[in-house]
């Protein structure tokens, strides 16, 4: 019997037979009926309870605004690390995010020049600069809130090989030269015939920084560049 009442326990009693119920109970108690009908009192304590349920929800909203409003205004926290590559005079910057806050673009210049910035699979962030100077450095969130800093460059190996000398021995001609990173591309090194003909070192010295050619039947454009990719252009005329 308990089961069954407690199973129709949110069953509602029918709005006339309430009324009859309460004018009933005023009428056993002695008191005065009420003159404001049960259907009238239902329907304001249904609007009041409402209205309690968008004003919570409504304060609700506006503590989390509250308490997110700070983050609104929180400026962007990173570091810059000079690193040296596996390249000498090819280094790069290691930039590392601390901020909480979704960022929007990096940027990154030295002197107006903008530089490429690359994100990395281990979330960090590599600037390759290639040229020396104040390296400038911005992040800015969702927000639009920024921050910038700088970082000085100053191993960025922007010179061309030197030639240093050159001789000739028998079908041989050997061509030495300075180099600043004092590591030549060999491999990218090649001369150009007047024809348009395109020949290789026939050896070279790593060591001695030079390379070895056939001595030309014709004049010959020697194209050597550096691991930093700066190209010196050497004319051979023959004598």
């Amino acid at each position: 019997m308990s089961n069954n009442f407690n199973s129709n326990k949110d069953m509602k009693l029918d709005p006339q037979v309430a009324s009859q119920m309460l004018s009933s109970i005023f009428d056993a108690c002695d008191f005065e009926q009420n003159s404001v009908p049960l259907d009238v009192l239902t329907s304001y304590s249904n609007y009041r309870k409402e209205r309690y349920l968008a004003q919570k929800f409504i304060l609700t909203v506006v503590m989390i605004l509250f308490f997110l409003l700070p983050i609104l205004f929180v400026a962007p926290r990173f570091s810059l690390t000079h690193v040296e590559g596996e390249i000498p005079g090819s280094p790069y910057v290691e930039l590392v995010t601390t901020h909480l806050v979704p960022t929007d673009k990096i940027e990154a210049s030295i002197d107006g020049t903008k530089m490429p910035v690359y994100e990395m699979a281990n979330g960090t962030y590599h600037v390759i600069p290639n040229k020396n100077g104040q390296l400038d450095v911005t992040i800015t969130l969702v927000t639009e809130q920024y921050t910038t800093k700088s970082i000085q460059i100053s191993d960025v190996d922007t010179t061309a090989p030197i030639l240093l000398s050159s001789k000739q021995e028998g079908e041989m001609l050997t061509i030495y030269f300075e180099e600043n990173s004092g590591m030549l591309d060999y491999e990218n090194i090649y001369a150009q015939s007047i024809d348009g003909t395109i020949s290789k070192p026939v050896s070279y010295d790593e060591k001695a920084l030079s390379i070895t050619f056939l001595y030309p039947k014709d004049a010959l454009n020697i194209f050597v560049s550096d691991k930093s990719q700066n190209t010196l252009n050497i004319a051979v005329a023959l004598k």
